[in-house]
């Protein structure tokens, strides 16, 4: 049995894809979890002077117990929700989402508390630009727009409860008739929406930390996009110079090995009067020269298999393993072999031909390394991730140990249990491997779950499926 890349292992450019994709997922998500501790750890440290001052203001003297027992209650009612947000963050919610929301709901409960206070028109008003600041620093900056723009719309709400009289108001103004006035409706709000969306158009600057791991981010997606296109081009110009390399070598091979095929031939049935040891060397001869005949075919089938497979089709795997019974129709009876079909085969999008020589490969191969008294196949659907399909072909041998698996597909290697073989040149499992590879699927070889031998798993992409997403 032989071998290619190692089934489960990616291409080199996949695999650093991949990787890349992973670091720059885990700065992500570390720099969120920055960004919300951050956040949480800022917005504490705010309420606890607040709290702090009031304490100080009230033990001075300066103001009385009811507008101390509404400021520690503002500060309770924050403290609460941002006390939540810290059991979030501990237990790994750490997205926008949740600094999102502490702002929105920081803006609601400041707004309400600065009315119920009677604060409208004092400088305290100015805490409530915090979260239209906070937001670029730590989400987005549209959020300071749409934090304004909820501040705006519940102010003049408020302002027009307020001059109704439909709840009462704080204790600093005792003039109700200068609270209904216009013109002192239309200056507060004035003051109030040049402030809130002032501070919104000046918040687009975020905190350096941010910015500067934000710019490593984007150096990292560059360097590893370069990178990894620098690392295609290089394996593309590689394989294609070892593709023109093994199909002219494979072409220069064949008239010398055919002329020496032909006069160990000639020379066995030429000449009758070869002793034995003579008749056994020419036969040595023929039989090697054959060998190298079929290594030489396989290689330039190898060489070639990445130029063949156009516009893939509707196949139905049942249909090409039809086929693949009838051409090995002879072999099947001679062996007595038992081939099975577990279930309904899937449908792939592949090259029917290209698809008909795997499954033919993977078949023989089974028969090859099946029970040699009672050989048995079984070919089945197995389950596979959304638009892709697969079916597996497994036999009744003694298996493939899992330390050899990741050898299985290497061209013209032959594992230890195959030194004895004669039968073969080892490129079977690696034209499977790389017509599976053209079609942009996976093969990989496990332990059987039926028969119990060697089973190999082929993955396709199912028919349909890219039109399906579009739809």
């Amino acid at each position: 049995m032989s071998s290619s890349p190692e089934p489960e292992a990616p291409a080199p450019v996949d695999e650093a894809r991949v990787q890349a994709r992973e670091r720059l997922r885990a700065e992500r998500t570390s720099l969120q979890r920055r960004r919300t501790h951050q956040f949480l750890a800022t917005q504490t440290a705010v309420l606890a002077f607040g709290a702090v001052t009031v304490l100080i203001v009230v033990g001075l003297g300066v103001l009385d117990g009811a507008f101390a027992a509404l400021s520690l209650g503002f500060v309770a009612v924050v403290g609460a929700v941002t006390g939540a947000g810290w059991l979030l963050h501990k237990r790994g919610r750490s997205g926008s989402s949740l600094v999102v929301a502490l702002l929105y709901l920081d803006s609601v409960i400041g707004l309400i508390f600065y009315y119920f206070n009677g604060e409208f028109e004092t400088p305290n008003m100015g805490v409530l630009l915090l979260p239209i600041v906070m937001a670029p620093m730590f989400v987005e900056r549209r959020h300071a727009w749409g934090i304004a723009g909820v501040q705006t719309v519940l102010y003049i709400v408020l302002l027009g409860v307020r001059a109704n009289g439909w709840l009462p108001y704080g204790y600093l103004l005792d003039a109700p008739e200068q609270i209904a006035d216009l013109g002192f409706l239309i200056d507060c709000l004035f003051g109030f929406v040049l402030c809130t969306w002032g501070a919104a158009f000046l918040a687009g600057v975020a905190s350096l930390e941010i910015l500067t791991s934000q710019k490593d981010l984007e150096q990292e997606v560059d360097r590893q996009t370069r990178r990894l296109s620098r690392t295609n081009a290089e394996l593309n110009d590689r394989n294609r110079a070892l593709d023109e390399f093994n199909a002219a070598l494979s072409h220069d091979l064949k008239s010398p090995l055919q002329t020496a095929l032909l006069a160990a031939e000639a020379l066995i049935y030429g000449r009758p009067d070869l002793s034995k040891e003579q008749r056994d060397l020419a036969d040595i001869i023929v039989n090697s020269t054959s060998r190298m005949g079929d290594l030489t075919r396989e290689l330039l089938k190898l060489s070639r298999m990445g130029d063949v497979l156009g516009d893939g089709e509707d196949v139905d795997v049942k249909v090409v393993l039809d086929q693949v019974m009838e051409d090995l129709g002879p072999r099947l009876a001679e062996t007595r072999a038992q081939l099975m079909v577990g279930g309904e085969l899937p449908h792939a999008l592949a090259n029917p031909s290209l698809l008909r020589e795997a499954l033919q490969n993977l078949v023989e191969n089974a028969l090859k390394y099946g029970d040699a008294d009672d050989p048995r196949i079984r070919i089945e659907a197995v389950d596979a991730p959304w638009g892709r399909v697969a079916f597996a072909v497994e036999d009744n041998g003694p298996g493939i140990p899992e330390d050899q698996r990741d050898l299985v597909f290497r061209p013209f290697l032959r594992l230890a249990r195959d030194q004895h073989r004669s039968d073969g040149v080892g490129a079977g499992l690696a034209i499977v491997q790389r017509i599976v590879s053209v079609h942009g699927g996976r093969v990989r070889v496990e332990s059987g779950s039926v028969l119990k031998g060697a089973r190999f798993v082929v993955e396709l992409s199912a028919y349909g499926a890219l039109e399906t997403l579009r739809d």
